[in-house]
């Protein structure tokens, strides 16, 4: 993902995004060269013009740079549901904010981290870790939106039909060699989650 730009954005802050994003690029460079695990942050930090005490100012680790873009991800989807509206169902408004988000979404970037995961089994365990995370960003925003105590078990579930409708999306995604727009696939996912609830009730 790339980080969007503030509406008020400094030169400072500007300065720190643009350096944020290359620091990120070069690395899933050198990640897919080389390989994850042999890849260094001596190294990243060589290749992107700074010192190794500088990259710590940016990322403490590898896989909190090869993931960052999901973190600011679910911080964009738990704002926009925050800001939706409270008479649509809860879902449609989770819907709608992974939907307007997903035009920030760099798919070539989520390719790309999906081979440097493929045999890292490590990694592949960090990444469930970031699903648990995503249900929690559409917690918060649907605790904004509805801030009753009555709604906590039903926003929570939510959450989590949400999570692994966008999870399962991707996957398909993945898998069919990105024939769809992700977009689509989240879309269609989404759609055939209702139809089902239809179907048992």
């Amino acid at each position: 993902m790339r980080q969007a730009a503030p509406k008020s954005e400094g030169l400072r802050e500007r300065n720190r995004r643009e350096k944020y994003e290359h620091i990120t690029n070069v690395s899933i460079r050198l990640f897919l060269e080389n390989g994850y695990d042999a890849t260094t942050l001596a190294e990243i930090a060589h290749s992107s013009g700074i010192s190794r005490r500088h990259l710590f100012n940016y990322f403490d680790s590898k896989d909190e740079i090869l993931f960052s873009h999901l973190r600011e991800y679910y911080e964009m989807i738990a704002e926009s549901i925050s800001q939706g509206s409270p008479d649509e169902p809860a879902l449609e408004v989770v819907r709608k904010a992974i939907l307007s988000n997903l035009t920030r979404f760099d798919a070539e970037r989520t390719l790309a981290i999906a081979k440097i995961m493929k045999n890292n089994a490590m990694l592949q365990s960090k990444n469930r870790a970031n699903e648990i995370n995503l249900e929690k960003a559409i917690m918060k925003g649907l605790s904004i939106l509805w801030p009753s105590k009555e709604s906590y078990d039903r926003l929570l579930l939510v959450s989590i039909l949400s999570s692994c409708a966008l999870r399962f999306a991707t996957g398909i995604w993945l898998r069919d060699g990105n024939e769809m727009k992700l977009a689509d696939c989240v879309a269609d996912t989404f759609d055939r989650m209702k139809l089902e609830a239809k179907c048992t009730e």
